[in-house]
């Protein structure tokens, strides 16, 4: 399953947004939230979250850039162990470009 989040005025730069502490606040809880098992017939099951996040403000990249930017950063973090956040950063645009370059 994905979701999207939208938190308003949490910084216009990846580390404006990190030493926000209400973006703190919120990826905490949405982590912790489904950190409870939960039983599917005979079968207990734990889900993680993996976060993506992207910064933008009103004369930023299209929505769909946007997008693909949080989607390139919640890869990196299941990649990076699940149950984890990324902000996103050129640079895995770039390896993104070069992978479907090859």
């Amino acid at each position: 399953m994905a979701f999207l989040v939208i938190l308003e005025q949490l910084g216009s730069t990846p580390q404006a947004c990190a030493a926000n502490a209400n973006a703190k606040h919120q990826t905490l809880k949405l982590r912790g939230a489904p950190g409870q098992p939960y039983r599917c017939g005979e079968i207990d099951y734990i889900a993680s979250v993996s976060i993506g996040i992207t910064s933008f403000d009103a004369s930023s990249s299209s929505v769909e850039d946007i997008l693909k930017q949080a989607d390139l950063a919640m890869y990196r973090a299941k990649s990076d162990g699940r149950n984890t956040l990324r902000f996103f950063d050129q640079s895995m645009s770039i390896a993104a470009d070069e992978r479907l370059n090859l």
